[in-house]
């Protein structure tokens, strides 16, 4: 005679979760949220701040330009979550791939006049390839705004360090700055949940008018978008 003997729900229970393992009640692998996602981001991004701070604020003085809002260089963990949680609902993809597309939970702002703002930028990007950075992606979006593309003006770069850890560093002058000061309130309600189209437009419009009253810089058309 054979027996059976069938295991507890101590012994042997599943979640029900796509790859969660069998044997441990309530056990690993739990599956990812937005939330504890973006605490890895924020906790990972903190041991790389003060050294990255170090070398864009010496770069921001030796190219004639001024570092500015370093009190937000570390995105929170909350604006991390909604960061993650907007590309999942947006691009319909999973929290794992809009996490790792993350790039930005340290930025920084520098900001130099119109006339020197090309070597500026120029002099910014020698400097920390001089310490070992690298940049990979650069947008000049006063290029592309005058293209039709977008509706903000800025010089956008994303650098990589020796271990390649990625960050984000944006170049403004006086007025791209001020524009886009001015652009956050007008953005926060046009990406409200249940606007009218015809209170969006407005909104579109107040935006592109802030960019297009923004100077450009000297020779812009020297910083290629790659």
């Amino acid at each position: 005679m054979y027996y059976v003997i069938a295991p507890t729900d101590s012994d042997l229970y599943h979640h029900g979760i796509l790859g969660q393992k069998w044997g441990v009640k309530y056990g690993p692998p739990y599956p990812l949220t937005s939330k504890g996602a973006a605490n890895k981001i924020y906790e990972y991004a903190k041991k790389h701040v003060n050294k990255i701070s170090r070398d864009v604020i010496s770069a921001s003085k030796i190219s004639n330009s001024k570092p500015y809002g370093l009190e937000h260089r570390l995105k929170t963990k909350s604006s991390i979550t909604r960061k993650i949680e907007k590309k999942v609902k947006e691009d319909g993809i999973s929290i794992k791939e809009a996490a790792s597309d993350i790039k930005d939970a340290i930025r920084f702002t520098t900001i130099s006049s119109e006339k020197v703002f090309v070597s500026s930028y120029e002099k910014f990007k020698e400097v920390l390839e001089n310490k070992g950075y690298e940049e990979i992606r650069c947008k000049n979006y006063f290029d592309l705004f005058n293209k039709g593309k977008v509706k903000h003006k800025s010089v956008q770069s994303t650098f990589r360090t020796k271990d390649g850890y990625e960050f984000e560093v944006q170049f403004q002058t006086p007025s791209s700055q001020d524009a886009k000061n001015k652009k956050i309130p007008i953005y926060e309600e046009r990406r409200q949940v249940g606007i009218s189209k015809k209170r969006a437009k407005e909104l579109e419009r107040q935006m592109y008018e802030l960019a297009l009253n923004v100077k450009d810089p000297d020779d812009i058309s020297r910083i290629k978008t790659y």
